[in-house]
């Protein structure tokens, strides 16, 4: 019977496999990515680039949970490049998923932060 190390172990090569960046993985599963990397590492996967991996798509379910990680990000103010170089996936890819996930794209370029101070009017005299 397989141990906790080992059944981790084969569920991070995985999802792996399936698409999911050694990012995304260490989010769901909740473990650092360096362990993630060194658990892909110990099952001879390359977590570079020079992976082998079926397209994201194929994975039931899997998709979605990314397409709604992304929007949580983009959501709280990270750029579609930002997320795509977090992610390990292209910015079309990025732009793709935050499209299907029903977000609300801002505007290219970065937006400047308006910040509205309430007017307090002064005392006035009687």
């Amino acid at each position: 019977m397989p141990d906790e190390a080992d059944r981790l172990s084969r569920k991070v090569a995985g999802l792996f496999r399936c698409g999911v960046t050694p990012y995304e993985i260490g989010h769901f599963l909740e473990i650092d990515t360096t362990e993630v990397t060194g658990l892909l590492t110990d099952q001879r996967l390359d977590p570079g680039t020079g992976r082998r991996k079926l397209p994201l798509r194929r994975r039931m379910g899997w998709r979605e949970r990314v397409a709604d990680l992304l929007r949580a990000e983009y959501e709280c103010g990270a750029s579609t490049n930002e997320l795509a170089q977090r992610h390990g996936r292209t910015q079309q890819n990025v732009h793709t998923l935050l499209i299907e996930a029903g977000t609300d794209m801002r505007r290219p370029g970065r937006q400047q932060m308006v910040v509205v101070v309430p007017r307090q009017d002064p005392p006035q005299e009687t």
